[in-house]
Order: C-alpha cells, then sequence, then structure tokens
C-alpha cells in the first residue's frame, strides 16, 4: 500500500530538484535568456531579459516574442529560423525598452527536443552590442573636438590645412585597409559557425548512442520481469504439490480406519507399512541430499553465520572466512564485533539487536573490518530462529558482498554524478538492484521456510518410524498373546485419534498456503504499478535533463557548474574553445587549474558557496596552447527542494577586446593631452614664423604617431 505515495514522493522530489537546477542555469545566463513556444510566446525569461525590456517576468510570460523590437516582422521571421532550422547566430535586432531607449541586441537561438525527437521549445539568447560602440564614440567625439580646436586655431594656416587633409586621406586608406580585415572576420565567423555544424552533428551521434543504452536498459527490465514471472510459477508448482500431498495424507488416513475395523486387515497393512517404511527411507535420503544441496548452494552464494541468543558465533561458512580473512576457529566462540569496523552508531546495532531479539527480520547494509585491516560491505539479512515459546533460541545471518557496488556508488560520487542524464540512468539501476536484493532475501527466506517444513516432515517421519516399530511390536505381541486384542483395539483407537489431529494440522497448513498465495498476488500487483511509475518518472526526467542540457549550449559565454568540491560537475561548448580541452576531460577536473591564479580562482567559487553569488570577479583563463583571455566572473548556487546548496554555475564574460579597447583610449588621450601641451608652448614661443616652422614639424611627427597606433589598434 506504501509503494505508490513513496514512488509519488521520488518523482515529485526529482521533479523538483531539476526545476530548481534549470532556473540556476537560466537564471545563471548574464546575457538576456528566453524560451519561446512554436508559436511565438515567451514561456520563461531571466531577470537580464526583465531588466533589458523593463518588463517584470510575471507578465513578459506569455506574451508574443516579437512584440518587444523595433521591428517585429524581422523578430517573427528570427524566431520562426530557429524552430525551421534547429538554430540561429548572431542576427541583428533593436530592442524596445518600456521607457523609450533602444538597445542593439544579436540574436542567438537553438530548439530543444524530447527524447522522441520532437521540437518542444526554442532557447533565444540576446548579446548587447553597444558597450564597444560606446568606447568608439568617445575616441571620435574627443577627435572631433581636437580637430574643430585646430581648425579654428589654424584657419589661416593653409599649409597646415592642406597638410591635414593628406591626412585623412590616409586615414580613408587606413578605413578600407580595417573594412578588408573586417571581412576577413566575416569569413573566420562562417568558418566557426561551420565547425559549430560539425559539432552539432557528433551530438547528435552521442545521442543516439545514449538512445541505443536506453532500449538496452528497457530489454534487461523485460528479462528481470519474465524471471519473476517464473518465480510464480515454480510457487504454483509447490502449491499444487502441496495438495497432491494432502490427497495422499487423506488415502492413508482411510487406510488405518479400515485397519481399525478389520484386525485381518492389518496383518496385509503391517506389509503395506514395511513397503511404505522403505519408501520413507529413500525420501529421508533424497530430502538430506536436498538439505545438502541447499546448503551447498548457500555456502557457494553467499556469507553465511550462525550464533546463539547472546550473539556468539556458532558457525561460518568458508565465505565468511575468506571475506574476513579470519579463520573459522578464530570466529567461532566469538561475537561480531570482531569484524567491527565502527563505522555503525551505537543507535544502529541496538536497533539491529532490539528488532532481531523480538523475533523479526532484519535487513541492511553493515560495513565490517577484515582481520588485515581493509573494510567490506555486506548486504545482511539476519533471520531468528524462535522456539515454542515464539523467543528466539539462534540467529542465522545471510550475507552478500556489496563492496564493489559501495565502491562503485563512491566512485560515482567522487566523479560528481558525471552528467546529469548518467545520474538518473544510476539512480535507476541503483533501484533495481535493490529490487533485486529484495527478491534475493525473499527467496532466503523461503528457504528457510522450506528448511523448517523439511524438519517438520523428518519429525513426522521419525514419528511413523515409532508407530511403525509399535505396529511391529504389536503384531508379535498378538501373535503370543492373541488375548490382548482388546488392548491393541484400544491402541488402535488412540492412534486414530491421533491422525485425525494431524490432518486438521494438514487442512491448517492449506489454509495458511492459501494466504501466503494470496500476499504474493498482491504483491505482484503493487510491483507492476511500481514499475509503470518508474517508466513514468524516467520519462520525466529525460526530458528534464534535456532541457538543462539546452539552456547549458544556449549560453555564448563559457558556462561550468561546479561540485561543493570545487570539481567541475558540466560544461558548454563555449568553455570547451576557451580552454582547448574537451568537454570529457573538463569534467572531474578541479575548476582552479584553469587559470592563471588558481588560488584566486578557487576563492571565487568558494566565495559563490559561502554568499550565495558572486558578480563580475576578474580572472585571467589560460588555454591550452598559452592563449589567455581576460574574463569577469558571475556565479550563483543551486539547490535541491529542501533548500540544500548542491553545486554553482559559473558563467565567464570575456572582456579582453574590452581591456585592450580601453587600453587604446588611455593611449590617445596621452596623445591628445601631449597636442595641448605643444599648443601652448606655441602660444609661449617669440616669433609667429619661428612658432609655425617647430608646430609644423612637431605636429607631423605626433601626427605620424597617432597613425601609426590606429594601424596597430585595428
Amino acid at each position: 500500500m506504501k509503494t505508490k505515495p513513496i514512488a509519488n514522493k521520488i518523482i515529485l522530489s526529482q521533479d523538483e530538484q531539476a526545476s530548481q537546477y534549470a532556473r540556476s542555469l537560466i537564471e545563471a545566463s548574464l546575457d538576456p535568456l528566453l524560451t519561446i513556444s512554436s508559436g511565438g510566446k515567451i514561456t520563461d525569461v531571466n531577470k537580464a531579459s526583465a531588466k533589458v525590456t523593463g518588463v517584470p517576468r510575471e507578465k513578459l510570460i506569455g506574451t508574443y516574442f516579437f512584440d518587444y523590437f523595433t521591428e517585429p516582422q524581422k523578430a517573427r521571421q528570427v524566431y520562426q529560423e530557429v524552430f525551421a532550422k534547429g538554430s540561429v547566430t548572431d542576427s541583428p535586432l533593436k530592442l524596445r525598452h518600456k521607457d523609450g531607449k533602444l538597445p542593439d541586441v544579436l540574436i542567438n537561438g537553438s530548439v530543444y527536443k524530447d527524447d522522441r525527437g520532437n521540437v518542444l521549445r526554442a532557447i533565444i539568447v540576446m548579446r548587447d552590442v553597444p558597450e564597444q560602440k560606446a568606447y568608439e564614440l568617445i575616441i571620435a567625439n574627443k577627435e572631433l573636438a581636437f580637430q574643430d580646436q585646430e581648425k579654428g586655431k589654424w584657419a589661416d594656416e593653409l599649409f597646415i590645412a592642406n597638410k591635414e587633409l593628406a591626412f585623412q586621406d590616409q586615414e580613408k586608406g587606413k578605413r578600407a585597409d580595417e573594412l578588408i580585415i573586417a571581412n576577413k572576420e566575416l569569413a573566420f565567423q562562417d568558418k566557426e559557425k561551420g565547425k559549430r555544424a560539425d559539432e552539432l552533428i557528433i551530438a547528435n551521434k552521442e545521442l543516439v548512442f545514449q538512445n541505443e543504452e536506453k532500449e538496452k536498459r528497457a530489454a534487461e527490465l523485460i528479462i528481470a520481469n519474465k524471471e519473476l514471472v517464473f518465480h510464480n510459477e515454480e510457487k504454483e508448482k509447490r502449491a499444487a504439490e502441496l495438495i497432491i500431498a494432502n490427497k495422499e495424507l487423506v488415502f492413508q488416513n482411510e487406510e488405518k480406519e479400515k485397519r481399525a475395523a478389520e484386525l485381518i486387515i492389518a496383518n496385509k497393512e503391517l506389509v503395506f507399512q514395511n513397503e511404505e517404511k522403505e519408501k520413507r527411507a529413500n525420501e529421508l535420503i533424497i530430502a538430506n541430499k536436498v538439505i545438502s544441496d541447499y546448503k551447498y548452494a548457500l555456502d557457494e552464494s553467499s556469507i553465511v553465520a550462525t550464533t546463539d541468543q547472546k550473539g556468539i558465533i556458532t558457525y561460518a561458512n568458508d565465505n565468511f572466512c575468506k571475506i574476513s580473512k579470519y579463520s573459522r576457529d578464530e570466529l567461532i566462540g566469538h561475537d561480531h564485533r570482531i569484524v567491527n569496523s565502527g563505522h555503525h552508531s551505537k543507535e544502529f546495532i541496538r536497533n539491529l539487536w532490539t528488532t532481531i531479539a523480538s523475533g523479526k527480520v532484519w535487513k541492511g547494509e553493515i560495513k565490517n573490518k577484515a582481520k588485515d585491516g581493509s573494510f567490506y560491505w555486506v548486504a545482511t539479512t539476519i533471520i531468528p530462529l524462535l522456539n515454542d515459546k515464539s523467543k528466539p533460541y539462534q540467529y542465522i545471518a545471510i550475507r552478500i558482498d556489496i563492496t564493489f557496488q559501495k565502491e562503485t556508488q563512491e566512485k560515482i560520487v567522487f566523479q560528481n554524478e558525471e552528467k546529469e542524464k548518467r545520474a538518473n540512468e544510476l539512480i535507476i539501476a541503483n533501484k533495481e538492484l535493490a529490487f533485486q536484493n529484495e527478491e534475493k532475501e525473499k527467496r532466503a527466506n523461503e528457504l528457510i521456510i522450506a528448511n523448517k517444513e523439511l524438519v517438520f516432515q523428518n519429525e513426522e517421519k521419525e514419528k511413523r518410524a515409532a508407530e511403525l516399530i509399535i505396529a511391529n511390536k504389536e503384531l508379535i505381541f498378538q501373535n503370543d498373546e492373541k488375548e490382548k486384542r482388546a488392548a491393541e483395539l484400544f491402541i488402535a483407537n488412540k492412534e486414530l485419534v491421533f491422525q485425525t489431529g494431524e490432518k486438521e494440522k494438514r487442512a491448517a497448513e492449506l489454509v495458511i498456503a492459501d494466504i501466503e498465495l494470496d500476499f504474493q498476488n498482491k504483491e505482484k500487483e503493487k510491483r507492476e504499478i511500481a514499475n509503470k511509475e518508474l517508466e513514468a518518472f524516467s520519462n520525466s526526467a529525460k526530458q528534464a535533463s534535456q532541457y538543462a542540457r539546452s539552456l547549458i549550449e544556449a549560453s555564448t559565454d563559457p558556462l561550468v557548474t561546479i561540485s561543493p568540491e570545487g570539481k567541475i560537475t558540466d560544461v558548454n561548448e563555449a568553455s570547451v574553445k576557451v580552454t582547448g580541452v574537451s568537454r570529457e576531460k573538463l569534467i572531474g577536473t578541479d575548476f582552479s587549474d584553469y587559470f592563471t591564479e588558481p588560488q584566486k580562482a578557487r576563492e571565487v567559487y568558494q566565495e559563490v558557496f559561502a554568499k550565495g553569488s558572486v558578480a563580475d570577479s576578474p580572472l585571467t583563463l589560460r588555454h591550452k596552447d598559452g592563449k589567455l583571455t581576460d574574463v569577469l566572473f558571475n556565479g550563483s548556487v543551486y539547490k535541491d527542494d529542501r533548500g540544500n546548496v548542491l553545486g554553482v554555475v559559473i558563467v565567464a564574460r570575456d572582456v579582453t577586446a574590452q581591456k585592450k579597447l580601453e587600453r587604446d583610449v588611455a593611449e590617445r588621450e596621452k596623445e591628445l593631452e601631449r597636442l595641448v601641451e605643444l599648443e601652448r608652448f606655441r602660444k609661449l614661443t617669440v616669433g609667429r614664423e619661428l612658432k609655425m616652422i617647430e608646430l609644423k614639424k612637431e605636429n607631423e611627427e605626433l601626427r605620424g604617431k597617432l597613425g601609426i597606433a590606429k594601424d596597430e589598434n585595428s
């Protein structure tokens, strides 16, 4: 009854965590980011989008994307091109802020799909491009002001004006050279687009491979279900055998009633009983062989130990000795503290003993310590054997070595859950493994029940053997003393009463078997419901993972997610390009290793975990071939549904060009200041013609230098 609510809680928790992760990725983008439906309506935005339009997030969602541009029809064509071609790069548009501002932006977009390849929505990123224009405008304004001053001062000096005209002609030639460079840069960008197309093809191939892996997992699940059906059929066969056994018991009772009625038939029955005795002896040999086989199978497949009521080990199989590295003599006579690793709390051990002392089966995972100091994990089932007062007199511990699974899980945690998709598949695999372990424990419990039944049957056979001895003695006594037949008849009546009691016991056992069969059928129905819920959750998790992947790749800036230990858990293609390291090699490495100042980079991500976010932290990235890129880092944490911090999303804005432009502006300002100083010097110089000659020479030299600087900046 509890299976469905628990599964629903798991699904709800995973969905909330995926939603919070996607929200963190959206808000991590420094550029305005929107998701759009196929009809052109906005389905989600980040804070940067609200800021650039002046419209709050709640009002943006549900409106048309193209309504916020000065050219709505052109904006409509852009988003339609994204849905038609799958992506669009650097499409220029002009946004309209609600207060009238008209910022220029470049549009980059791509679609994201479900696991069947159906397009769900488009992700649009808008890059604001007025920063460089503003710097160029400042330079142009300063140059223009300087030229106006020069024209006013030297209006009468035609010679200098002609020189200046020649200088301007040279500048035009330089602008032509700059246009050639710009065309080359455009050709380079076209090549980059081609590379991105190739990378997309590789990503699609990887997606096909992942889908094939999912199909393999589905096939394995079908095999597991078939195995479960086979086990149920085996149980039905055992139930049928029990019915046959009951019929045989009825037949034996009828035979004994005939014995009581006809004393002559008793002699014949004695012969029949002798034959039955031989059959029972053969059955006993077979049963002992089956018990031996069961014990062999259990010893070969599991780690088995028995203890007395106080927990002292009375038996340990070879597997127990092998994994603990103690000999059987070293183990027997000690309690399990001999392999205690100290990993588990006192409360954990106290709960274990409370459970089994009350006659209940305890199941769990325990970390033990071997004789050589190494550690190992075992999935443990402890079954108390009860006396006639329902009190434990002995405990059987059946264990399965799960050290490898534990180490695998620790490696997976160390690799920061690899990527979201793998993590979800691993969760499903772990649940399937847990389910299989439960099935193994059930099989172990069935084996214990079978052993108890076998013990009961052996007791019954011993009783039958005792009855046969009595019957033989009765026959000798009857032959010697016919007068005592009346007393023998009295003994036969007692035996009849005993057999009737046995018959009632068999009927009670049949009722219990029917109840157990009904319980197993209900458990089967629960598993089918849980499997359907698991399949629904798997589809939801796949879609959430694809959405998160699309959000990561939508960012034109390098974007990385980082674990609390500082390990990279995911990156986008822009991060691969700026470092020169492939995505597979980046994941799992230290975030700080890719900067010229690793300690400073470490302090940046630690500050994000400490404060929840960080803005515009300057760092320098190092490409594997030595190239350095100046960046500003912005980061924020993302959490689970309980508010626990899971990791950090970091976005790096490349400011190399901006810094170079700032340096160029500073250099030009120094040159302008030098020219102003020269003008002051000109006013103080005696002799106008002498001043003109000297100023002309110096101005020509300085203008030549300024022209060289411009060529270098170009």
